[in-house]
Order: C-alpha cells, then sequence, then structure tokens
C-alpha cells in the first residue's frame, strides 16, 4: 500500500507539474503573442517615419538645390551689378576730369568776374 500511496503521490505531483507547465507555456505563448504583435506594430510605425523622413529629406535636398542655384544666380547679379558700377565710377570720373572740370572753372570764374562787378558799382 505504501508504494501505491507513494505513486498516487508522485502522479499527483506529476499531474501538477503537467497542468502547471501548460498554463505556464499558455501564458508564455500569450505573451509572444503580445509581444509579436507590438513589435510588428513598432516596425510598421517606423518604416512610415522613414518613408516619411525620406520624403521630407528628398523634398529638402529639391529645396537646398533650389536655394544653391538662387544663390549662384544672385551671386552673378551682384558680379554684373559691381562691373556696372565701376564702369559709371569710371564714367564720372571722366566726367569730371574732361567735360565738367572745364565747366566747373569757368562757372567759378564766372562767380568771380560777378563778384568783382557787384564791389566795383
Amino acid at each position: 500500500m505504501l508504494p501505491a500511496v507513494v505513486a498516487v503521490a508522485l502522479a499527483a505531483i506529476a499531474l501538477a507539474l503537467a497542468i502547471g507547465s501548460i498554463v505556464g507555456s499558455r501564458q508564455l505563448r500569450r505573451r509572444l503573442l503580445a509581444t509579436e504583435r507590438r513589435l510588428v506594430q513598432e516596425r510598421s510605425s517606423i518604416q512610415n517615419q522613414t518613408a516619411e523622413l525620406r520624403a521630407s529629406l528628398n523634398a529638402s535636398t529639391a529645396d537646398v538645390e533650389q536655394v544653391r542655384s538662387e544663390l549662384a544666380r544672385l551671386g552673378s547679379l551682384m558680379e554684373d551689378v559691381a562691373d556696372a558700377m565701376a564702369h559709371k565710377r569710371t564714367g564720372m570720373q571722366q566726367l569730371t576730369r574732361h567735360r565738367i572740370g572745364p565747366a566747373v572753372r569757368v562757372l567759378r570764374l564766372a562767380g568771380t568776374a560777378a563778384r568783382i562787378v557787384y564791389l566795383w558799382r
């Protein structure tokens, strides 16, 4: 009878362990499935964010290229303006030396003559 009691006790322990392992494996399986679902959602979220970032980067690259081309155009315009101003400056200097200079001298002489006539009276 003692071996039968021991056999029943061992069978009960084996049954408890089997039930415990089944319950534990089910819980573990549920946790793994929940983790898998969460990871799939996170992966799709990361893929969406990556796609948005890629689109934003492509748009930014196009904007940067547009800004670069605009800066190059403005640089060439500034060079043209600087050249035009240098040309105008040269023209003004030539006018001062060749055309306006004698006129200024004549006007100064006329002013001096007018003062002399005014004082002579």
